[in-house]
């Protein structure tokens, strides 16, 4: 869920992850989660919910949207199925992320900032974002999230959504995707986050739009 969205409404609600079992498909996390927020309360099947999904969150969205009823979809930075990730990265999160011992991930933060900066020509702004999600997920997590993605085919998913892109994302690159309502000028892969404004600006349209 994308924190910038809070003021969007007071009944705004951040889901925490849960942990990822041994070799498990996006798929099947996706079901698992959705059943945890129905046992602990969270979900409320009797409410008009409006899911709104960021990169991997996108995609865990989408998997609940196809198993549940939901009113809406919002996905910010996110994409249809994992070929759509930059090769290298696609490469990378199926093939090598798994081989890396955790205490590398967990070391790697100290690097990020000027790798990133160098590398990916993310403004400061984008890369302390960066930097502030990878420290606030469990390495654990991070990893097997990057497999889950790499592998996942997709979902067929017919829910009324807005698909909000930046223009120059470095992680799912805005040619390997189709379907996209809002590209934001400029704006890179933490769209939701970098450019608040806009992009909350076209939430709300949507929603108003959606609302009848």
């Amino acid at each position: 869920m994308g924190y910038a969205q809070e003021v969007l409404s007071p009944d705004f609600i951040s889901l925490d992850y849960i942990a990822a079992l041994p070799g498990e498909s996006l798929k099947t996390y996706a079901r698992r989660f959705l059943q945890s927020l129905v046992e602990n309360g969270t979900w409320d099947p009797k409410k008009e919910i409006v899911l709104i999904g960021i990169s991997f969150g996108g995609a865990i969205a989408q998997e609940i949207a196809s198993q549940t009823k939901v009113k809406s979809l919002i996905l910010l930075g996110s994409l249809r199925s994992g070929r759509e990730l930059r090769l290298g990265i696609h490469f990378f999160a199926k093939y090598l992320s798994q081989l890396i011992p955790i205490w590398v991930y967990d070391t790697s933060i100290q690097f990020l900032e000027p790798v990133m900066g160098k590398v990916s020509g993310l403004s400061h702004k984008d890369v302390v974002l960066c930097q502030v999600m990878y420290d606030d997920v469990s390495k654990e997590f991070f990893r097997a999230a990057l497999k889950m993605l790499a592998e996942w085919p997709g979902v067929e998913c017919t829910v009324l959504t807005l698909r909000i892109h930046g223009e120059d994302d470095h992680i799912i690159p805005l040619h390997k995707t189709s379907g996209v309502d809002v590209v934001v000028k400029d704006a890179k892969h933490l769209v939701g986050l970098a450019q608040r404004e806009i992009v909350n600006d076209a939430i709300n349209k949507f929603l108003n739009q959606t609302s009848h």
